[in-house]
């Protein structure tokens, strides 16, 4: 059966999942709110720990007598495993109920944090915050796929922006809370900052999560235990090599054979996704033009905006001369401009369609990165600052809505694994600007040109992105539009 490139593939096509994904009929507007304050306080803590890490770097290397840059690892590591485990997340959600899998994963991370407290090595210790990723990492699918089919698509992208709100807030909270605690207690109770976080999030969503339909027996028993490893192997061949290469552990000239075996890992992941009656990744996903537009989208996009704070940091400090007090308020400004407009612009996707705020941000990105390509010590900080806050307005402007229509263009009952999917290649994008970006600037005596390139691809990117961003329907399908047309699913 022909599948046409603006629909996701039809039910014939993918195995039935039922009514059992169907979502709840007839939640009250306080119901609603109190399932986006769950996922946004259970989103919270991952970003919140990152961020808070990387500034207590120095004092825990000093305390187990290592370098920084050995004590980075503890970054590196679990980022790693982060950017294939959302799609491992998202899909057992499927497997296995969102609610069962989002708060099991809440009570994971809530064990893994109180036992990091206590790492007796460093080894340990980034043992703890991979487990800690693993755990953690089914939050942010499952949440994603708990919005999709739960709250009305009147105001499902508004939920978006304000989870994507919520994680700029908690990664612009981060340095400071962790400087703190860092400083005046220990690193240690950086782990301590997540207990009553996630104990909040797992009382409230207790209580508002609606309860899991019943999956089919056999569509639990198969899971893709073969297709996450390959999964991961496609992932790690593709950041591994660069974060060897940035931190000097490799040789450049063994790059290009790196991503020759990358390209043969990817191949053979496809071929075998392609085979499963229930995969990890389902191939045909991308069948749809909207999912596929929206992904594509979204990594070009992180190309320029994961990076972008790092860049301007070294900018700042390396060629404009400023101390790192400046640098970081140029930063924040950028982190404050996105926290602000998240929420405007899924409120702006939830009225006027999807396709048009997606757009319009993804203009803005465009614009910003013209300007920073203006950017020099004649100009100074102002235009840096106008720049980077151009850009940001961009990412909160087109972020949900991009968020929303690719969650909307899959099934329903591959609603965490979209959700999943989407995570890994955004972070995918991300990965590679922020990898490629380090690469680059590496050196100590950075001229202008260095990062007028840098500015100028962060142009391209988001004028691809932009073009992606067209091809999005501005609208959910029929019968993806309403919570309460639909029939309930049976508990479980």
């Amino acid at each position: 059966m022909a599948t046409s490139p603006h629909t996701a593939p039809p039910a014939a096509e993918l195995p039935a999942g039922g009514d059992a994904y169907a979502p709840v009929a007839q939640r009250s507007a306080a119901s609603n709110r109190a399932l986006l304050l769950t996922i946004c306080l259970a989103t919270l803590s991952g970003p919140l720990n990152f961020t808070m890490l990387v500034v207590a770097l120095p004092k825990m290397a000093d305390d187990f007598g290592i370098s920084v840059t050995t004590a980075s690892w503890i970054l590196i590591v679990p980022m790693l495993a982060s950017s294939t485990l959302q799609s491992v997340g998202g899909r057992l959600g499927d497997l296995f109920g969102y609610r069962r899998v989002f708060l099991a994963s809440i009570i994971g991370f809530i064990a893994v944090s109180f036992g990091a407290v206590f790492a007796p090595t460093f080894m340990s210790l980034v043992a703890m915050r991979v487990l800690q990723v693993t755990v953690g990492a089914a939050t942010q699918p499952n949440g994603g796929a708990l919005v999709r089919l739960h709250l009305p698509a009147a105001t499902r992208a508004a939920a978006f922006g304000t989870i994507t709100a919520t994680m700029s807030l908690a990664m612009t909270l981060g340095p400071i809370v962790g400087g703190v605690l860092s400083s005046a207690v220990s690193w240690r109770a950086i782990f301590l900052i997540n207990l009553p976080l996630s104990f909040a999030a797992f009382i409230l969503g207790f209580r508002s999560i609606p309860h899991d339909a019943r999956v089919p027996v056999r569509t639990r028993s198969s899971f893709d235990l073969i297709g996450t490893l390959l999964l991961f192997c496609s992932m790690l061949s593709l950041v591994l090599p660069m974060t060897l290469l940035r931190l000097g552990y490799m040789p450049l000239r063994w790059l290009p054979p790196a991503y020759l075996a990358l390209s043969v890992v990817i191949v053979i992941f496809v071929r075998w996704e392609l085979k499963q009656r229930e995969p990890l990744v389902e191939p045909r996903l991308f069948l749809s033009r909207t999912y596929r537009a929206a992904c594509v989208s979204d990594i070009f996009s992180n190309i320029s905006q994961f990076p972008i704070s790092v860049v301007i940091s070294i900018f700042v400090q390396s060629y404009l001369d400023h101390s790192a007090s400046t640098a970081g308020f140029v930063i924040a400004v950028g982190s404050v401009t996105m926290i602000l407009f998240s929420p405007v612009g899924g409120r702006l996707a939830d009225r006027f369609g999807r396709r048009l705020p997606a757009m319009a941000g993804r203009v803005f990105m465009v614009l910003g990165a013209l300007l920073l390509l203006l950017s020099s010590r004649d100009t100074g900080l102002p235009l840096l600052v106008g720049a980077l806050a151009v850009m940001s307005i961009g990412g909160g402007l087109s972020f949900a809505a991009v968020q929303a229509a690719a969650l909307e263009s899959a099934p329903r009952r591959y609603s965490g694994m979209a959700a999943g999917v989407f995570a890994t290649t955004s972070f995918t994008g991300g990965i590679v600007g922020l990898t490629a970006a380090s690469v680059y600037l590496a050196g100590d005596e950075l001229v202008a040109s260095q990062f007028q390139l840098i500015f100028l691809v962060f142009a391209i990117t988001a004028a691809i992105s932009m073009v992606f961003a067209a091809r999005l329907e501005p609208w959910p399908a029929q019968q993806d539009e309403d919570p309460a047309t639909s029939s309930a699913p049976q508990a479980a």
